[in-house]
């Protein structure tokens, strides 16, 4: 397409915005375009749940591992249960980003990949903030 057509057809798709937004979504960010059918409380009630789900499951694998190894001689160093608590998240970032795969219409193993290190990054990040400022003498 030449320059002057697609200056063309850009202004022309501008004219109607609700399709300009819609058409951006879907081909250039890869996004799906939100059913205004469904509830927004319910929407927002799905996104507060998932959240936690997927929150609280390196907290779930943390406290487990010391009932898990609790069975032994040795109580679990915190070693240990840091290192479940990482392979847990881990594990849980790279299924979340599969599953987010699938509705983005994006290749499984780069979203997973991408998760993974986005999630690690964030998670990295706020266990360096939390010790940072458990070293604060207050």
């Amino acid at each position: 397409m030449t320059q002057e057509d697609a200056q063309a057809v850009t202004v022309t798709m501008s004219k109607y915005p609700a399709f300009f937004v819609n058409l951006m979504m879907t081909e250039e960010l890869g996004l799906q375009v939100p059913d205004d059918k469904e509830p927004t409380l319910l929407r927002a009630f799905v996104m507060f749940a998932a959240f936690a789900l997927f929150g609280m499951l390196p907290i779930v694998g943390y406290v487990l591992t010391a009932f898990v190894v609790q069975e032994t001689a040795q109580p679990p160093s915190q070693a240990h249960m840091m290192l479940a608590a990482c392979v847990i998240t881990s594990v849980t970032l790279v299924a979340l980003g599969a599953f987010k795969a699938h509705f983005a219409h994006r290749r499984y193993v780069r979203s997973a990949l991408e998760t993974l290190v986005l999630g690690g990054v964030c998670a990295s990040l706020s266990y360096n903030v939390g010790l940072a400022v458990a070293s604060i003498d207050w």
